[in-house]
């Protein structure tokens, strides 16, 4: 998560959907005023003195709070999103090579597990768009698709380096690199090979806001 005061933007920063490689490509464009949160720019988490917290995955609820109404609707508010099935392969691989020491319990769970048992364990987390909802509408349920996304831009990790650029060029930063962080080193070449007709269906279920939100096919 980035609150940066120099160019004035705000990313919100999605599990597993490259914000890893975001935040440290522009981290060298900051200075000791901005926030970076997690991937080694910086603590993973800040506890304000009234006891506020958020993290480096905070949702845009609690970033917009944190950095005020006003910076929110001055900066440029920014994220990615990742197709869910690409996205859960991605996780699954990563939980399998990260020492996990955070919480061990399910470290070891899901170190046992297959692909298609974790797809239906209760550690696939939460959908996207509920990362970058910024405000619920009165009266309405979040099923209904009635919420408040005040992003400026939210780009596709299937396009990343051409949205990245986009945003570089909008924020007046140089072309930045991107370099491919937190890759998983074990994981198949072939995205079918995790799968099969009940893991897709699973899929399409657990993240169905995202799907219908974002048109993932």
């Amino acid at each position: 998560m980035i609150i940066n005061h120099k160019y004035k933007y705000i990313f919100i920063h999605i599990p597993k959907s490259a914000g890893t490689s975001i935040t440290k490509a522009l981290y060298p464009f900051s200075n000791k005023h901005d926030l970076f949160l997690g991937c080694n720019c910086g603590p993973e988490t800040l506890v304000k003195e009234d006891g506020f917290t958020i993290h480096k995955h905070s949702p845009a609820t609690d970033i917009k709070m944190y950095a005020t109404p006003e910076r929110w609707s001055e900066y440029f508010v920014f994220s990615f999103v990742r197709h869910p099935v690409d996205r859960l392969i991605s996780l699954y691989e990563w939980w399998k090579e990260t020492n996990g020491d955070w919480d061990r319990k399910a470290k070891n769970e899901i170190s046992k597990m297959s692909f298609k048992e974790f797809v239906f364990s209760k550690y696939t987390g939460k959908n996207q768009i509920e990362f970058l909802i910024s405000g619920f509408e009165r009266k309405h349920h979040f099923a209904d698709v009635k919420y408040s996304v005040e992003m400026d831009f939210i780009g596709r990790h299937a396009s990343l380096h051409k949205d990245f650029s986009y945003i570089c060029g909008l924020l007046n930063l140089p072309q930045v690199y991107l370099s491919h962080e937190n890759k998983s080193n074990k994981r198949r070449k072939s995205q079918d090979s995790y799968l099969d007709d009940e893991i897709v269906q699973e899929i399409k279920r657990k993240f169905n806001q995202d799907y219908r939100v974002f048109n993932f096919k």
